[in-house]
């Protein structure tokens, strides 16, 4: 032992032990050269021992195991500057000392932090890339047709770092280290949280914005509101209800759910950006079209908690945990917990959290970290809605209903009613504009004077609807439980 074993209590509270072995490591890293751990020198580790049946000398051991065994990573990452999908504080600090050998306070901190993990993952550390893998491999499914978005998943597929080893280092000199790959990922589960964080953001991002370009699924999500209001109360579609519990019923709709056909086509119309509120005003006409063409009501992330970290974990930016931002942060996950219909026993743990806020506005690190820890796991099913297929389902649908009913499209907006695919959301907007003429006393539609032309347009709109609520329980449903 480096230091007196009657003082290990005192040494592991000064944070001794990852001190010394950084500074035993200094003289191993040399400039241009990528240092080699030869793989059973120093001994193997043992995931099935008990740490707690070790002597404080066997836990030091133990330790330096561990850290050699990892410091080539680092050096790799230094060496060669590799550019992580996502880099955590533990990872910059090592990586930096390889390069200046310093040794500061908080770096001994974070590889305590570092080690205590490798410890509480013991006997399964590699359950963490585990996850990351199947993570990474779902995803990459659903956008393959994205390859500039997918190249970051090639860090899970490819092991960038053990194809750059396999190059620079001799082939004998590759047996005796006994190389894996993934080797970082397998060994370190909190870089392997932090690429799903990551991958997750990314992929929430790119299906927003996939929506937000077509607006198939907030068009789909009004018509689906008027077939249920119309007469189908009993259908059910539980990813368009998720949607909108996700992206909330007021901003979808704007500002709530629509009662009858004029609302709904009046709501859409704003939604979509194709009228001003003042367009609606009585005296519209007469003062003449000057309100300029609002922009469309664009889906955006909903996740409070994740939206104070997804900066700092999504493009390697500036942490943003503020104090301000700390004090946002509370204050969503106590409003969260008091609307959620899970009862809190007194005296358990978010209770006395929320009492604990609501008293001084002050929280201690770990509560802290509790905190955050119940807001991600209310944002999780957020996080993970899976936007591409949702989109996929909702053109089925509207494919399905152009093909069943394009003659009366053709016949009551002609042949030009749809230019190309890419407007097939705009389908809803036709099938409400008739919904909402059939209900009104005018006997005109689209320059039709006669009455069995609004008769037509009406039994067209309940064919539409029954058609509409027909493919709603035969493939949307269908397509969603899938």
């Amino acid at each position: 032992m480096p230091y007196n074993i009657q003082m290990a209590d005192v040494a592991d509270w000064c944070y001794m032990a990852p001190y010394i072995l950084l500074l035993s490591l200094k003289d191993v890293l040399q400039p241009q050269q990528l240092p080699v751990f030869k793989k059973g020198y120093f001994g193997h580790y043992n995931q099935k021992a008990s740490r707690d049946r070790m002597t404080a000398s066997e836990r030091f051991d133990e330790d330096e195991l561990i850290l050699l065994e990892l410091l080539p990573e680092f050096a790799m990452i230094q060496q060669f500057d590799i550019e992580l999908p996502v880099e955590d504080e533990i990872t910059k600090g090592l990586v930096a000392f390889v390069e200046d050998k310093k040794v500061p306070v908080w770096l001994c901190f974070a590889t305590q932090v570092l080690l205590d993990v490798h410890h509480g993952l013991r006997h399964s550390n590699g359950r963490a890339f585990n996850d990351l893998r199947l993570s990474a491999l779902s995803i990459s499914k659903t956008i393959d047709e994205h390859w500039d978005f997918s190249r970051p998943f090639a860090w899970v597929t490819n092991d960038v770092l053990y194809d750059g080893k396999k190059e620079v280092l001799p082939t004998a000199l590759q047996a005796a280290c006994g190389m894996e790959k993934h080797f970082l990922l397998r060994s370190y589960g909190v870089l392997c949280g932090l690429m799903m964080f990551n991958f997750t953001l990314r992929m929430q991002q790119i299906g927003l914005h996939l929506i937000n370009q077509w607006y198939d699924v907030p068009q789909l999500a009004y018509l689906y509101h008027f077939v249920r209001k119309t007469g189908a109360k009993g259908l059910r579609w539980s990813d368009m209800d998720a949607f909108i519990a996700i992206h909330g019923a007021e901003h979808i709709f704007i500002g709530g759910r629509p009662a009858t056909a004029d609302e709904s086509l009046k709501k859409l119309y704003l939604a979509t950006g194709i009228h001003n509120p003042a367009d609606f005003a009585r005296d519209s006409r007469s003062r003449g079209r000057l309100t300029n063409k609002p922009k469309p009501r664009l889906m955006e992330p909903s996740a409070a908690v994740v939206n104070i970290f997804q900066d700092r974990y999504l493009i390697n930016g500036p942490n943003k945990m503020s104090i301000s931002n700390i004090d946002k942060l509370i204050d969503e996950i106590t409003a969260k917990d008091v609307t959620s219909q899970k009862v809190q026993k007194p005296g358990s743990g978010l209770e006395l959290l929320r009492s604990c806020w609501e008293d001084s506005r002050r929280l201690g690190a770990l509560q802290l970290l509790a905190a955050i820890k119940q807001g991600l796991s209310f944002e999780e099913p957020m996080l993970q809605f899976n936007y591409f297929g949702m989109h996929k389902r909702c053109i089925e649908v509207l494919r399905l209903i152009q093909a069943k009913e394009n003659h009366k499209f053709v016949q009551y907006f002609g042949s030009g009613y749809m230019p190309d695919d890419t407007l097939i959301a705009n389908l809803v907007i036709l099938i409400l504009t008739v919904a909402q003429r059939s209900g009104v006393a005018s006997q005109q539609l689209l320059g039709m004077q006669s009455s069995s032309a609004l008769q037509f347009s009406a039994g067209w709109y309940s064919a539409a609807k029954s058609y509409c609520m027909d493919i709603y329980v035969r493939k949307a449903i269908r397509l969603a439980k899938s």
